[in-house]
């Protein structure tokens, strides 16, 4: 269920966040760790194991930056943070199309969009915006209650299949 509330007397609808992308990695990690012990025992080579911790740190820092991507709604309005803390905001009037949509290799290998998404189309006072809501960051239920409330608000919007 997703976060629902009343803030500032409007309703508000915060998607949570799942951890399962971020949970695999660093198991798979220290799984290795305790293979590579009795070798680093035995020969007394620590690269191996200063190798990993260096990929821990690497994905440590590219979740924590990938955790702080937040969606919301408030006041007729989708917002998106990114990793780089910048905010977009969509009002629900503005948008023109809704799809979903999946990354492409240059895409994935660029990491600047979600590989799975429901991506908003705007058409806004400043020019075309987006929004991509992740099918992987965040609970599917609260992606459904987003889309919900959008096709609650834009009837007349197409929605992605099995989404409306």
């Amino acid at each position: 269920m997703s976060v629902k509330c009343k803030k500032n007397g409007e309703d508000y609808l915060a998607l949570r966040i799942t951890i399962e992308p971020y949970v695999l990695f660093p198991i798979i990690i220290l799984i290795l760790v305790g293979i590579y012990v009795p070798y680093v025992q035995r020969t007394n080579d620590w690269n191996p194991i200063y190798f990993l911790t260096l990929l821990l740190l690497i994905y440590s820092w590219i979740s924590y930056t990938s955790m702080r991507y937040r969606i919301w709604w408030e006041k007729g309005r989708v917002y998106q943070r990114s990793g780089d803390m910048i905010i977009t905001s969509v009002d629900i009037n503005d948008i023109k199309e809704i799809k979903q949509e999946s990354s492409d290799l240059a895409t994935l290998a660029a990491y600047n969009r979600p590989s799975k998404r429901i991506t908003l189309y705007a058409e806004t006072s400043e020019g075309p915006e987006q929004i991509d809501v992740s099918l992987i960051h965040f609970k599917i239920n609260d992606v459904k209650g987003l889309m919900r409330r959008i096709h609650e608000k834009r009837p007349d919007l197409e929605m992605p299949k099995g989404w409306g």
